[in-house]
């Protein structure tokens, strides 16, 4: 005998296991188990991208609007009506490139809400806490989230007679100190505010993140996960030079370490939501958006900073993503499709979705979408990502006449698989709903062609066996037929 696969029934008959066949497999073809217990072809699938109807979000005239992701394919949205002066807080539920509003809870009434709250999803205990200011005051807020349920759990006087130098608040939350955490600036720097849930409450504590400058914040945090630390982006009031600050946590305060000016001057820094950050996630790498000032035509610019723990790199190219004056931006990392999505204000008046493709530390402008050609070019507006939905969600207000609360669901084009269900190769040809025999780990599968002996092979999201490296494993092959389906991993 030649080789080892003439020592095997056809098709190699160790831990070959009978499935039924969703579709017609082929011989030697990888399959998934599916919930009903057949098999299916590993294969990619296709989504292509389109932008869904405009929503409103309520009805209520508003001036400010937030939005944050709590999963399971939910957002919240969080406003301050300016006809009944009631702050009020809901879900919206994502299905396809729809999403639908429930009830409004209104957890200030008379509310003197004046700027841009910042909310943070606390995925651990399933708690949305806020900071919301107003007038001169600034209060923290929590709640429970049950489906679509939000309770009110109390709030807490975080600021009083303060002196906000912007009108913008923005949080994020970190999983390993277990709490949220909210940036504003007053007239003498910047600072934070912190919201940790235990025992049924949140309790809510302050402090300096730095005075070292008169620094001004307008929006763009960018936290990453993995170092746990925090990138924001602010200006320097005395002549709106851009900079970019280092943060990390010790024993759970939000510190100051460094900063690094990446505009001269140019970074128009105003009190609104003019500059935005997201993470590129497993790099060094943040986005950030902001509005350039008069010299550069109020246009919204987009810049790779990069940061190995210790360095912040702010030397990379800027990019015009649009040749038209703007207001605000809002900008999140869409996972699935790799790419990130900013919601920008033109101060005509519409608002434009900028999808952007990043390599290095270049960005490339894929697309313009006029989400909507709204006459309102101020205020509130967000661009959040869902993970399970895996789509963005911008929101927005509609126009200056009317003001209502508008959403849209963004979906970007990516491709997805099942190869990580990967259980086992055919041994031969299934007809659908046919009962065929399947190889699995443990097993020898000999069907196959073309196999480099001793090389490593791999699932490839199309199906394929390839040796190029991916996250499953099929075996190791030992003929140029013939796989040895050991899990290596």
């Amino acid at each position: 005998m030649s080789n080892l696969s003439e020592l095997l029934p056809t098709g190699g008959g160790q831990n070959s296991v009978d499935f039924v066949a969703t579709g017609t497999l082929a011989s030697g073809q990888t399959v998934v188990l599916k919930t009903d217990g057949t098999v299916e072809a590993v294969a990619e699938t296709s989504i292509s991208r389109s932008i869904g109807s405009s929503t409103a979000v309520s009805t209520e005239r508003s001036l400010y609007i937030s939005g944050v992701s709590i999963g399971d394919s939910k957002i919240v949205v969080q406003a301050y009506g300016l006809v009944d002066n009631q702050s009020t807080v809901l879900v919206g539920t994502i299905s396809g490139t729809s999403i639908n509003f429930g009830s409004e809870v209104v957890y200030v009434e008379n509310s003197a809400t004046d700027r841009t709250s910042g909310l943070a999803y606390d995925s651990t205990n399933n708690i949305l806490t806020l900071a919301q200011p107003a007038g001169t005051n600034l209060t923290g807020y929590s709640f429970s989230i049950s489906g679509n349920t939000l309770t009110n759990l109390g709030s807490s006087g975080l600021r009083t007679s303060w002196s906000f130098q912007t009108d913008v608040v923005e949080g994020f939350f970190n999983p390993q100190t277990g709490s949220s955490y909210f940036l504003y600036s007053g007239s003498s720097g910047l600072y934070w505010s912190r919201a940790t849930y235990s025992g049924g409450s949140v309790s809510w504590s302050s402090g300096t993140f730095s005075t070292a400058n008169p620094w001004k914040f307008s929006g763009g945090i960018s936290y990453d996960p993995d170092r746990e630390q925090v990138l924001i982006n602010c200006s320097l009031s005395s002549n709106d030079s851009g900079y970019v600050l280092l943060g990390y946590f010790n024993n759970g305060t939000l510190t100051y370490n460094s900063g690094s000016q990446y505009s001269s001057g140019g970074l128009n820094a105003g009190s609104q939501q003019e500059t935005s950050a997201c993470h590129i996630p497993n790099t060094n790498s943040h986005i950030f958006t902001w509005r350039g000032s008069a010299s550069l035509s109020d246009y919204a610019y987009a810049q790779i900073i990069e940061w190995d723990g210790s360095t912040v790199d702010v030397s990379n190219t800027r990019y015009t993503l649009s040749s038209n004056a703007i207001n605000q931006s809002s900008i999140s990392w869409n996972a699935a499709a790799s790419k990130a999505y900013a919601l920008i204000t033109y101060s005509s008046g519409s608002n434009h979705g900028i999808e952007m493709t990043i390599s290095g530390a270049a960005i490339t402008v894929n697309a313009n979408d006029t989400v909507n050609s709204a006459t309102e070019n101020s205020y509130g507006l967000f661009s959040v990502y869902d993970d399970t939905a895996k789509v963005n969600v911008v929101g927005y207000l509609a126009n200056s006449s009317n003001l209502y609360r508008t959403a849209n669901v963004i979906q970007l084009s990516y491709s997805t698989t099942n190869s990580a269900d990967f259980i086992g190769i055919t041994a031969e040809a299934i007809s659908s709903a046919a009962t065929g025999p399947v190889n699995v780990y443990g097993g020898i599968n000999a069907v196959q062609t073309g196999l480099t002996i001793a090389s490593d092979y791999y699932v490839q999201s199309d199906g394929s066996l390839s040796t190029t490296t991916s996250t499953v494993k099929a075996g190791q092959a030992i003929s140029a037929t013939t796989i040895n389906m050991k899990d290596l991993t």
